[in-house]
């Protein structure tokens, strides 16, 4: 592959059905990058740190098209912001009609416009978005309740692939208290698919 072509990190390509967060239960394209700016404790995500593979847009777009029933999307990691060329694949993907997700720590600002982004914070420092998933470290949740997302979700921290009901049962009692919040499950891991 020349030099000066841009690639892209990727770790995975696979088709299943979103398991957690607004679009849950909805079928989707999964595009795992590698490649993280965060080194979080309790990352479900083991291979985010891999190298990966490299793809050039047009593999990539080839790739997409073994799952040509599905138009929906979602950019995730590791972290796709760090992608250099993220806005070339963007673009590329919504110009084939695509409805393009982007699942981002929301460390580093976009420069792009997909058509929905989640963001989970890891830090006190964070982009804005459509769906604000927070997975529940015992935070202090005022800060977030006021931010500009249209869709609040609390996520139970799990243990490695099992559901943590300590962090679940506290999860519901502040939903309860504050229905601002919904709960996302990573139903995925439930139901054993990836």
């Amino acid at each position: 592959m020349p030099l000066n072509i841009p690639t892209y990190n990727l770790f995975d390509i696979f088709y299943s059905i979103q398991g957690e967060g607004f679009f849950t239960g909805r079928a989707a394209i999964f595009i795992r990058f590698s490649g993280c700016n965060l080194s979080c404790s309790f990352c479900d995500e083991p291979n985010h740190k891999k190298t990966g593979e490299k793809y050039t847009l047009n593999q990539l777009l080839d790739k997409i098209k073994e799952f040509d029933n599905c138009q929906f999307i979602v950019l995730t990691g590791g972290e796709p912001s760090i992608q250099p060329h993220l806005t070339d694949l963007v673009n590329a993907l919504q110009e084939k009609h695509y409805f393009v997700c982007i699942e981002t720590n929301g460390t580093n600002k976009l420069t792009c416009t997909p058509d929905w982004i989640t963001v989970s914070p890891k830090t006190e420092k964070f982009i804005f978005g459509d769906e604000l998933k927070l997975v529940y470290q015992n935070q202090d949740l005022k800060r977030f309740i006021n931010l500009p997302f249209r869709h609040f979700f609390l996520q139970p921290t799990n243990f490695k692939d099992k559901l943590n009901f300590y962090s679940l049962e506290r999860c519901i009692k502040i939903i309860k208290e504050n229905p601002i919040w919904q709960l996302s499950l990573q139903m995925h891991k439930m139901l054993k698919i990836k």
